[in-house]
């Protein structure tokens, strides 16, 4: 019981910064799908019996650097001279791959949830 407590409070937590700044900045389903989907696969990958839901925690937090990396590395390759200078043109794209992270930690805090033994 107490990991379910502990855990809708740190949904509770989070959720709070995400409604006060703007749900719409933590959005992105391609990010969703980056971090879930490397999730299962690594859980698959590694396919130790009974740590899938723990292996499928890891693999969320993998991705969502490697989202992160592939979201930076397309920045870089699709900037100009002149979007350097402007946070206009390079804030949004930065803040979509920073969500590869938070999805990645996010997911790995229900995992641990519900793999942990009681």
């Amino acid at each position: 019981m107490k990991r379910y407590l502990g855990l809708a409070i740190c949904f509770l937590l989070v959720g709070g910064a995400v409604v006060t700044l703007g749900a719409d900045a933590f959005i992105d389903l391609n990010s969703f799908i980056m971090v879930f989907g490397g999730g299962v696969g690594f859980a698959l990958l590694k396919g130790q019996e009974g740590a899938y839901v723990r292996q499928f925690g890891d693999g969320t937090i993998y991705f969502g650097w490697i989202g992160t990396i592939i979201g930076l590395i397309t920045i870089m390759t699709n900037s100009t001279q002149d979007d350097w200078g402007n946070m206009s043109n390079i804030a949004p794209a930065f803040a979509v791959a920073m969500t590869t992270i938070f999805y990645g930690y996010m997911l790995k805090l229900v995992a641990i949830t519900f793999s942990e033994p009681e």
